[in-house]
C-alpha cells in the first residue's frame, strides 16, 4: 500500500534526523559551530563586525556591528528543532584607540537576524576571549591579569582568577571536556 510506504519514509527520515548530535571537533570547544546545514559556514568576531562567512560561495553577512570589538563567541541554550543553537553570545568591547567608554559587554543574539536579546555588563577590561563549557562562562580579561568565571544561563559572577599579567596578554581560552 502506498499510503502505508510514504508513512515508513517518513518515520525512518524523523528517526535519522533525530539520530543526528551536532560536534565540533577543537578542545573545549564541543558546544559551537559549525552544526547541521550550517556547515557550510563560519561566524567571524572581528575589530567592528560579527559576520558569517559562507566559505562555499565566498560570502560575508554581517550579523552585529556597531558595538565596538568583538571577541569570543559561545552558543546560547536556546535550540531549534533539530538541535542547533538560535542564540549566541558574543564580548563587545570598545576599540583601543580613542575609546569613548570603558564598559565591556556579553551580548546574546539571534543566530539568524542579530536582533540583541540580552546584554550582561562584564567587570572586565581588555577582553579577548569567552567560552561556554556546561554551565559554566570562562572570560579572559586579559587587562586585569585574570580569568573570569560565571554561571550559565544566568550569567552570575561565580569567582575571578588572577594568572596572569597584562604583559602576557592572554588571547586564548580553551577548556577541556572533562
Amino acid at each position: 500500500n502506498n499510503k502505508q510506504r510514504i508513512q515508513d519514509a517518513q518515520i525512518k527520515t524523523t528517526e535519522r534526523l533525530a539520530s543526528f548530535s551536532p560536534q565540533y571537533r577543537g578542545p573545549g570547544k564541543q558546544e559551537v559551530f559549525p552544526a547541521f546545514a550550517d556547515a557550510n559556514r563560519v561566524l567571524l568576531a572581528t575589530h567592528s563586525r560579527l559576520m558569517w562567512y559562507r566559505y562555499d560561495t565566498n560570502q560575508l553577512t554581517v550579523l552585529h556591528e556597531g558595538q565596538g570589538v568583538y571577541y569570543g563567541i559561545f552558543p546560547g541554550e536556546e535550540l531549534d528543532l533539530m538541535g542547533a543553537p538560535t542564540t549566541v553570545w558574543v564580548v563587545s568591547r570598545p576599540h583601543n584607540w580613542r575609546p569613548t567608554t570603558a564598559n565591556e559587554w556579553l551580548l546574546k543574539l539571534d543566530i539568524n537576524t542579530g536582533e540583541e536579546l540580552d546584554r550582561v555588563k562584564i567587570d572586565s577590561h581588555f577582553t579577548h576571549d569567552v567560552v561556554r563549557s556546561k554551565g559554566r562562562v570562562y572570560i579572559a580579561n586579559t587587562g586585569k591579569g585574570e580569568i573570569i568565571e560565571m554561571s550559565f544561563p544566568d550569567m552570575t559572577p561565580v569567582r575571578s582568577m588572577e594568572l596572569f599579567t597584562l604583559k602576557q596578554h592572554i588571547n586564548t581560552l580553551a577548556p577541556t571536556p572533562t
